[in-house]
């Protein structure tokens, strides 16, 4: 039994201390059908419970045994692996630690852990709305956030691929611009050999090498001052380009229109709420911690040292105490005294309730076993309530923590783009007083070199190697300003044709995303779908093999789904649930009441077998852990166990013994029945 892929034929061994009624026990699980076989009262439910702990449950009905301040589940694989939880008692609650084997709790609470207590069994037996109790693993808020990230990825990729169209089409003209530019630059090359055959020529010429010796040097100088004003030139338009990217960027980007103080106010106040929101989620924890103290006291009548008025007293007038022993009169003037309940509750006459005064019946533990029950479940639906309510505020402080990381963001990109265009223009505004002083410079170096010729008495062939040399310094700040723009050029097209080596890339990325976006959008009821269709193929399957002879069909109807790109509250998926029954008078609808407790269970069954599949929980746990089926007569159970067995590679159901017996005559294949015993649940 491998974390998230079990291997077949794996044996676990499970050891449980000082949880539920067990001291300490012992056994080992085979692949396959393991019944718990034993009467009432036998630790067959402290023993689930045990192995809920170790798998990763985080139900309260996993409880540390009365007389004990420390217990422990530990289960190992004969692949070597080991997975522990440990129960703690400390400061009046108990604390639960350790490594379980899967850390996805809600799908195992819901769907694997089928006991009496079961969310889905309860919802069916109490009526309650099955589309939420099936899709409440499915995290539609989650799914709308990553519908907005792969919506705004999609975007992205939108731009960068117009980006790459536009440039695409700007291609073919910087090729002809490259095309013309190597032509332009062969072509100038070539001259400038002419150039130098010729100033050669004339040198070998020349009739003094003193008299354009001065001439030559300035005529050097004057190619380094045009090729750095050329340079200069380059720097200038590269900075004036620079600038107007940056005014692109802040004409881009869009600041959100918001009253900044307003949103500011509303975060603060929804921070100060959350925080009280989660004071008051601890404290109903802690009430609900302080109860199941009374509630173990009185399942096991131990002693206890816990005060059962002081946590009736921590309740608030938002959970309602239920009729019975727990509920103090008004006009009771009975101290309660720090006796436990269970002093009381063991006595075999009538006695005075410790919480309220009045007389306790001989069925006053299970009265207050019922009570306790009741009262835990209004503190679950409270702590759900606010724990949704918590869910919600946290979205909306998250949206609004959002909007304001973007106000900023935005405002810094401008800031950022306003600070670059002044520090660039002070960077052009520098370069053109160097440009300046270039120039000036060869101005002053041009009027030395023509007083210096015009000051020489100097010959035909001087002259014109003067004007050769010149015309060859100005060919070759040509040559320079060309092989400059050639080299940007091909820079130009290198980084389209880069772009364009992306596009196909980008293309998939997109596809996969559009695919993906299609996916979430439909994921809801695609899943709502697959739900009903696989709970109304197992019903079937199932009234086949228990041969209900008055139960035509039970099947679940999708409705209020016309519009599913639009959820609201009028348009609110549900699952109806429909019963036919057949009689001698023909076949007719009944309600889900009507059916009788055995089919009741069976339906709740089905339903929880459905999560499991659909949500394909298997791969987090293939554990199914079944108990409280004594409403079921023996054959049927022998047959619903069979069907489950098929349907996860651990089925470990707690039967009575002559349950039992019926399921091994029968033909479902049972790797073991083995016993818990112990002190009682």
């Amino acid at each position: 039994m491998e974390q998230k892929s079990a291997q077949a034929n794996s044996e676990i061994t499970v050891r449980v201390e000082n949880i539920g009624g067990i001291d300490s026990v012992e056994r080992t699980i085979q692949p396959g059908l393991t019944v718990l076989t034993g009467r009432n009262a036998t630790n067959r439910t402290s023993f689930m419970q045990s192995l809920m702990a170790a798998l990763g449950s985080k139900s309260d009905q996993i409880s540390l045994k009365s007389n004990a301040s420390k217990g422990s589940v530990v289960v190992d694989t004969d692949e070597g692996e080991v997975y522990t939880r440990t129960l703690q008692r400390s400061n009046g609650t108990v604390v639960m630690d350790g490594e379980p084997y899967t850390d996805e709790p809600e799908l195992l609470d819901l769907y694997a852990f089928l006991l009496r207590e079961n969310p889905v069994r309860q919802a069916v037996e109490r009526q309650e709305d099955l589309h939420d109790i099936l899709m409440r693993p499915l995290d539609t808020d989650e799914i709308e956030r990553e519908i907005e990230r792969r919506t705004r990825e999609r975007e992205r990729i939108d731009r960068e691929l117009s980006d790459i169209s536009e440039k695409k089409e700007a291609l073919p003209s910087l090729e002809q611009r490259h095309h013309n530019l190597e032509s332009e630059l062969e072509s100038l090359r070539e001259s400038e050999r002419e150039l130098e055959e010729e100033r050669d020529d004339l040198e070998e010429e020349q009739p003094a090498e003193h008299v354009t010796q001065r001439s030559d040097e300035l005529d050097e100088k004057l190619h380094e001052l045009e090729t750095e004003r050329a340079q200069i030139d380059k720097q200038i338009q590269r900075k004036k380009a620079k600038i107007e990217g940056e005014r692109s960027e802040i004409e881009s980007t869009t600041v959100p229109a918001v009253d900044w103080d307003d949103l500011e106010e509303k975060h603060d106040r929804l921070q100060i709420q959350l925080e009280e929101l989660q004071t008051e989620i601890e404290e109903a924890q802690q009430i609900r911690s302080n109860l199941s103290n009374g509630l173990q006291a009185a399942q096991t009548l131990q002693n206890n040292s816990f005060s059962l008025d002081k946590a009736l007293e921590t309740i608030d007038d938002s959970v309602d105490i239920p009729n019975g022993p727990l509920l103090r009169s008004d006009d009771s003037n009975d101290t309660v005294t720090d006796e436990s309940i269970s002093d009381v509750l063991v006595q075999d006459v009538p006695s005075r309730c410790l919480a309220c005064g009045s007389t306790l019946q001989n069925d006053a533990n299970e009265q207050i076993i019922e009570q306790y029950k009741a009262l835990n479940k209004g503190l679950v639906a409270k702590i759900h309530t606010l724990e949704r309510k918590e869910a919600n505020m946290q979205d909306e402080l998250d949206d609004i923590e959002d909007t304001i990381q973007e106000h900023r963001r935005a405002i810094d990109r401008i800031e950022r783009a306003e600070q670059s265009i002044d520090d660039t223009n002070a960077e052009i505004e520098q370069l053109r007083e160097d440009r300046d002083a270039v120039v000036a410079e060869i101005d002053r170096l041009t009027s030395e070199q023509s007083s210096a010729d015009l000051g020489s008495n100097i010959d035909e062939t001087t002259k014109r190697y003067n004007a050769v040399r010149d015309e060859l310094r100005n060919l070759r700040v040509e040559i320079d300003r060309t092989e400059s723009e050639l080299v940007d050029v091909t820079e130009k097209i290198d980084a389209i044709e880069d772009r364009v080596a992306a596009q196909n890339r980008l293309e998939e990325e997109r596809e996969a995303i559009v695919e993906r976006l299609e996916e979430l959008r439909t994921k809801v009821e695609q899943t709502e779908m697959e739900l009903v269709e696989q709970f109304n193929e197992n019903i079937d399957m199932v009234l086949d093999l228990l041969e209900y002879k008055n139960i035509e069909r039970i099947w679940i109807e999708r409705t209020g789904a016309s519009d599913q790109s639009v959820r609201s509250a009028e348009n609110e998926t549900t699952f109806d649930i429909h019963i036919v029954r057949k009689d001698a008078d023909g076949v007719y609808e009944c309600q889900l009441q009507h059916l009788s407790e055995s089919e009741r269970n069976v339906t709740g069954l089905i339903v929880a077998l459905t999560g499991y599949l659909v949500h394909d929980v298997a791969t987090h746990c293939p554990v199914i852990l079944l108990d409280s089926v004594e409403m079921i007569d023996a054959n049927r159970i022998a047959a619903l166990v069979s069907f489950l067995s098929e349907q996860t590679e651990y089925l470990i159901a707690a039967l009575l013994p002559e349950d039992t017996a019926t399921v091994i005559e029968s033909e479902t294949a049972v790797t073991e029945a083995i016993t818990i015993g112990n002190s009682p649940d």
